[in-house]
């Protein structure tokens, strides 16, 4: 997909089904195939199946109980038409990748950070032990909701490395840009990484890690420009995800640091070779020791 954008001469469909790379994203897609149509038609299969048996069932009633996305996509309808299984599909791959290969990337790189900072990691895992105690992970809402110190680890680990770098936006009227007007119909692409390490934004110390920066007590958002920090974008079509990225990333480092401490041989000042493959990767890899810790019960 990344060579494509920054290939013009792979803008053409027909140039590009000639590319080594075509061959491998078909291939790919067969492997992801082989795990969402099973699901996908085994799940119409049964909805169709409870519709026969239940075919005066209340839609009201129906719509407002709480489903899955992939329920909510098979009952879904445009006019008197269900979406095509095409459709559906898609809005399935979307999800894989808008809202699984994220949140695991921004974990790993959160984990690496703590691993690189042990200190932080010390505090977040007194955070964890104030809360859950030595006994077994009992997580919900509100425990979740009161380990504060680690959305800040986890706010500032998406300022230094947001996993989607950059993002597109059409203009859908003129918008005067300094001394350009752009006008409609044009892509403009944000890069959100160089945004959030932009030293006049966020002072000297913008490249270091620092998660008390988020602390409540002293952030004062009205300080900051309101699209300053936008690790899940802004405006009407920022990310509908957010508070489900947040909560499961704060549950599965609560998961991890519960059980584990966290080494890595790299420093912050070790050069991880950053590229922008759709999300925001790593040449070195995240390359962390984990050490099982004593007395803490499974």
């Amino acid at each position: 997909m990344c060579s494509r954008m920054f290939n013009v001469l792979l803008y053409s469909d027909l140039l590009f089904t000639l590319t080594q790379r075509y061959k491998e994203m078909q291939e790919l897609l067969i492997k992801l195939k082989r795990v969402v149509e099973p699901i996908l038609y085994g799940r119409r299969e049964e909805i169709v199946k409870e519709r026969l048996d239940k075919p005066h069932s209340d839609n009201e009633e129906h719509y407002r109980k709480p489903m899955v996305f992939l329920d909510q996509l098979l009952n879904m309808k445009r006019g008197d038409e269900d979406l095509s299984m095409e459709e559906i599909e898609s809005h399935i791959y979307t999800i894989i990748a808008a809202g699984s290969e994220t949140s695991a990337n921004q974990v790993a790189y959160i984990l690496l950070l703590l691993a690189m900072h042990p200190d932080v990691q010390d505090r977040v895992f007194e955070e964890i032990h104030s809360i859950y105690g030595d006994s077994s992970l009992n997580i919900t809402y509100e425990t979740i909701s009161a380990q504060n110190y680690l959305e800040q680890v986890i706010k500032e680990a998406m300022r230094l490395f947001p996993v989607a770098p950059i993002i597109g936006r059409e203009t859908i009227e003129s918008v005067q840009l300094g001394d350009v007007v752009v006008p409609p119909g044009i892509t403009l692409l944000m890069n959100i990484f160089t945004l959030q390490r932009n030293k006049e934004l966020w002072g000297e110390r913008a490249d270091v890690f620092d998660p008390d920066r988020f602390d409540p007590s002293t952030y004062d958002a009205r300080n900051h420009h309101p699209f300053s920090y936008i690790p899940f974008g802004g405006g009407p079509r920022n990310c509908i995800g957010y508070r489900y990225g947040m909560f499961s990333m704060k549950i599965m480092i609560t998961q991890v640091l519960k059980r584990y401490v966290l080494s890595t041989p790299l420093s912050v000042n070790d050069c991880l070779k950053l590229s922008f493959a759709v999300t925001l990767k790593t040449g070195v890899g995240h390359q962390i020791c984990i050490k099982r810790r004593s007395n803490i019960s499974q």
